[in-house]
């Protein structure tokens, strides 16, 4: 579903609304770009123009996930130097956005005419780009005593266009601008959306805090909690985080799932707010359009005015085969993280029928593996690579049909190892025989998915619909690695390939390894970077202590988001920073995207080897930084004590940990205690 975003685009997001343009501020019609509400685009057409002045962009300031500054200089006739500045703050929330915008001359008197041309044509956020996708037309503001109102193409609330001071002539706004040397003209136009539900989130920020020396990673570390804020959205009495902007404004299962346990390091309370909205949405009964099988988690569910593959919005679409098991992960880590017992409880229900899920349903030809078939009228491929080139073979043909997924098993197997320990903690069982299914689990799948490589054993992308291995090296086995299905002298030798160079880009793990048969580095699921893959990567390396791996690829997370000025993508190509000594972006890029900001979370967790399980009261410390660097963590809600602590290096300086069994060095390596083959 992947879009082409401008490459030079400049995007902000709050509370379900997204607002792209191009790097000059201005909004295109045949561009990916305008103000994104309810799945539509509410402004097609956004652009000042200056009578009587030259603009030329001098620069550009992201000053948070919602706000940032563009700053233009003015020429006038034949004066060959700058004679004014012009500067645009723009800031979004959920109900549209504004621009304060000043002007102030410097060398000579002005006289100009600023004017603004707005339109509206409310297509679908999924046709922006879209050459095949039909135009529809634009309505201009009509004249309105409190501002310029965009009548709506078709259903849907109006836009209000607010420029006081400002008059309207000819389908534009205008106003007349005279300036005095060292005088400063200000004014405000906004464009609000009536009749938009509540846009308030309701979880306030918490007061933890991340300091870093040198600064660099805890600067990127603040622009991803900033971001995951920012995406954000109400959702009942709910607050929950959104895929991405601008394509994906939405609750998503998996990606919903998976950022908030990235988070929990800020807070546990997004993680456990989306699985319980996901239990509300979990499935019943049989539906053949909507994918629905009883104790299913969704995919994704659209509260616009766009559905997806003809589902309506508001309906959830279940095309997902790994949301099922990634719940019941999920609540584990809510709980390990000080979620309240009896909120955990009362979720164990639709836990322990997403599992039932697994089996029931998820298993289709009873081989004890999940399986992804293709939806009729959906997705082709149904785990988290899921566009339609996604899975390939060792010859780099793309395979499609029914495939068992690596990453799909290895989260069941966590799954099942996690109910386990929910049932003991709570009280609602012995939790023997998950532990018995997980134990085999485990077996069937290292014979089914471990291959020998040059380099040493490696798991396999997928089995097909004849069971062979295709024996392709991907990012996938990082997930996998991040489970715990694998005994430790094969986590060893997958941690050492995620890091090796036909892997590793330099900025992260590539979704396909550079001398696979099918890799191309634009691929979106085909050699691309993503950042959550390596994240997830640097975590199963830090469970078995390889403290090499870790360093290693948190390098070029780090570097990836100074090179791209804090905020890290959703991809980007799969060239090697040896190669190009910038980061090359996909173009149809996600930003901000949740998943993406909630790896540098993910990661700084990795690095400094930081594992709480509130149910047995045990907290785990084994930092890895590398030399030089620190890491100072204040105020983290961890259940019900505030933790604090300072490490450098493989050294902790001081720690505050009030009611915790503190665990030290390597006798907090990962892979113990429920994280590896039991």
């Amino acid at each position: 579903m992947a879009r082409p975003l401008d490459r030079d685009s400049l995007s902000l997001t709050a509370a379900g609304a997204g607002l792209v343009t191009d790097a000059d501020g201005s909004i295109r019609p045949d561009a990916v770009s305008g103000l994104i509400v309810d799945d539509r685009r509410v402004i097609s057409r956004w652009q000042l123009d200056i009578a009587g002045a030259s603009m030329r962009r001098a620069g550009w300031h992201r000053v948070g996930a919602s706000t940032d500054e563009l700053l233009f200089t003015l020429g006038v006739g034949d004066v060959i130097d700058p004679v004014a500045v012009l500067v645009r703050r723009r800031t979004v929330d959920g109900r549209g956005f504004q621009e304060l915008i000043s002007i102030t001359a410097y060398a000579v008197p002005l006289r100009m005419t600023v004017t603004l041309m707005v339109a509206r044509d409310d297509q679908p956020v999924f046709h922006l780009g879209d050459a095949q996708a039909d135009a529809r037309p634009a309505t201009t503001p009509q004249p309105h005593p409190s501002g310029g109102v965009l009548p709506p193409p078709g259903e849907g609330s109006d836009v209000t266009v607010e420029c006081a001071g400002w008059h309207f002539d000819d389908g534009r706004f205008v106003v007349d601008v005279e300036l005095a040397v060292g005088e400063t003209w200000t004014t405000t136009i906004a464009a609000r959306v009536d009749g938009h539900r509540d846009v308030h989130p309701r979880t306030e920020p918490t007061s933890m805090s991340i300091t870093t020396s040198p600064p660099d990673l805890g600067l990127v570390v603040d622009d991803a909690r900033a971001d995951l804020r920012a995406l954000v959205m109400p959702v009942g009495e709910r607050d929950v985080v959104a895929a991405g902007s601008p394509f994906f404004l939405a609750l998503f299962g998996r990606d919903s799932m998976i950022a908030g346990m990235q988070n929990v390091l800020d807070s546990h309370r997004p993680l456990v707010d989306v699985l319980a909205l996901l239990a509300e949405h979990q499935a019943v009964e049989r539906d053949e359009l909507t994918g629905a099988q009883p104790g299913r988690i969704l995919h994704e569910l659209r509260l616009g005015r766009e559905g997806v593959f003809g589902v309506s919005p508001g309906t959830p679409y279940y095309g997902a085969v790994d949301t099922s098991a990634l719940f019941v992960v999920a609540l584990g880590e809510a709980a390990r993280w000080g979620a309240p017992r009896d909120e955990i409880a009362a979720l164990l229900p639709a836990a322990r029928a997403a599992l039932r899920w697994c089996t029931a349903h998820g298993d289709v030809d009873g081989d004890g593996f999940v399986e992804s078939v293709p939806h009729p009228s959906g997705l082709t491929n149904l785990g988290w690579k899921d566009s339609s080139d996604s899975i390939i073979d060792a010859q780099g043909s793309v395979f499609v049909g029914r495939t068992a997924l690596a990453e799909v098993q290895a989260y069941w197997y966590r799954a099942l190892r996690t109910l386990a320990e929910l049932e003991r903690w709570t009280g609602t069982g012995d939790g023997e025989d998950h532990d018995r299914d997980a134990a085999a689990l485990a077996e069937r799948f290292v014979a089914a998915f471990v291959y020998e490589t040059d380099a040493g054993p490696f798991v396999g992308l997928a089995l097909d619909d004849r069971k062979q291995l295709l024996t392709v090296r991907t990012s996938n086995a990082g997930h996998v690695l991040w489970s715990g299905v694998l005994p430790h002298p094969i986590a060893d030798s997958v941690a050492s390939q995620l890091a090796g160079d036909d892997l590793f880009s330099g900025w992260g793990v590539r979704t396909v390894g550079a001398r696979a048969a099918g890799y191309n580095p634009f691929g979106y699921h085909r050699g691309s970077v993503w950042p959550h893959d390596t994240a997830m990567a640097m975590h199963g390396a830090a469970r078995i202590g390889r403290d090499d791996v870790v360093r290693t690829l948190g390098a070029g997370l780090l570097a990836l988001g100074l090179a791209l000025g804090g905020q890290l993508p959703e991809l980007l190509s799969g060239i090697g920073r040896a190669d190009v000594d910038l980061p090359v972006p996909y173009a149809a890029a996600c930003r901000p995207q949740a998943w993406a900001a909630g790896a540098i979370l993910m990661a700084t967790r990795a690095l400094l080897g930081l594992e709480p399980d509130a149910t047995t009261g045990t907290l785990l410390l084994r930092p890895c930084l590398p030399d030089g660097m620190s890491i100072e963590v204040r105020n983290a809600a961890i259940g019900e004590s505030r933790v604090s602590f300072t490490v450098r290096g493989s050294e902790i300086l001081d720690l505050d940990a009030p009611g915790w069994d503190v665990v030290t060095g390597d006798a907090a390596i990962l892979a113990r205690g429920g994280w590896g083959p039991p």
